[in-house]
C-alpha cells in the first residue's frame, strides 16, 4: 500500500495486527493534506456564483423562450506553482489544471477549476472543516447547488430567479465585490457589464 504526501510516497505492509495502525496513519494523512489544499483555497482561490447575462447570451436565450439570466456555480485557484495545483488533483481526484498564456514576458499561470455541482460538493464538503477565511463561501456554495433545481431551459418562476439572484448577491458581498450603479461609472463605461466580476 503507498500513501502520497507532499513529494514523498510511503510504502507500508499492512498485516492483520497493524492493519488499524495504518488506517490511523492514512486518516492523519488526508486530514493533513485536506487542511493543506483548504489553506490554498484560502489563499489564493475563489468560490464564485457566476452570473451569465450579458446582451448577446440573453438574446440567444430568448430565442429559446428563456427570458432569466443563468446562474452555475464555480471554484477557481490561479497560481504560478503548478506542482501545488496537481497535489489537489493527485489528492482529491477532482478538476484539471490549466495553463494560461503568459503575457508581458512573464512567468505563465496555471489555474485548477471546478465548474460541475457534483464535483463541487464533494470537494467542499472534503475541506469545509479545514477553511478560515472562505468557509462562509463554502457553505453557500453548497447551499445554493443543495437547492439547484433544473429546468432544462424553460422558463424559472419569478420566486427561484430571485432566490438565484439573491444568492449571487451574497456571495458578491462575501467576496468583496462591489456593485457599482451605472450612474457612478465614468462617461463612456456605463455599458459595461458587471455580471462576470465575481473574484474576489
Amino acid at each position: 500500500m503507498g500513501l502520497f504526501f507532499g513529494h514523498t510516497t510511503y510504502d507500508l505492509h499492512v498485516n492483520k495486527k497493524s492493519r488499524n495502525w495504518t488506517i490511523a496513519i492514512e486518516e492523519k494523512v488526508m486530514k493533513e493534506s485536506l487542511a493543506y489544499i483548504a489553506g490554498i483555497l484560502d489563499g489564493e482561490g475563489s468560490i464564485m456564483i457566476q452570473k451569465q447575462a450579458s446582451k448577446s447570451f440573453m438574446e440567444q436565450r430568448a430565442r429559446r423562450g428563456c427570458f432569466h439570466p443563468h446562474y452555475a456555480p464555480a471554484i477557481r485557484i490561479g497560481m504560478q506553482e503548478k506542482a501545488a495545483l496537481d497535489f489537489i488533483v493527485k489528492t482529491t481526484g477532482l478538476g484539471m489544471v490549466y495553463e494560461e498564456k503568459p503575457y508581458h514576458h512573464k512567468r505563465p499561470m496555471y489555474r485548477w477549476v471546478l465548474r460541475s455541482k457534483s464535483e463541487i460538493t464533494e470537494f467542499l464538503t472534503l475541506v469545509l472543516p479545514f477553511l478560515l477565511v472562505k468557509k462562509n463561501q463554502a457553505e453557500l456554495a453548497l447551499k445554493f447547488v443543495k437547492e439547484w433545481v433544473s429546468f432544462n431551459g424553460a422558463r424559472i418562476t419569478p420566486e427561484i430567479q430571485k432566490h438565484r439572484e439573491a444568492a449571487w448577491m451574497e456571495m458578491r458581498e462575501l467576496n468583496g465585490v462591489v456593485q457599482k450603479s451605472p450612474n457612478d461609472l465614468p462617461t463612456g463605461k456605463r455599458g459595461r457589464d458587471y455580471s462576470k466580476e465575481y473574484v474576489s
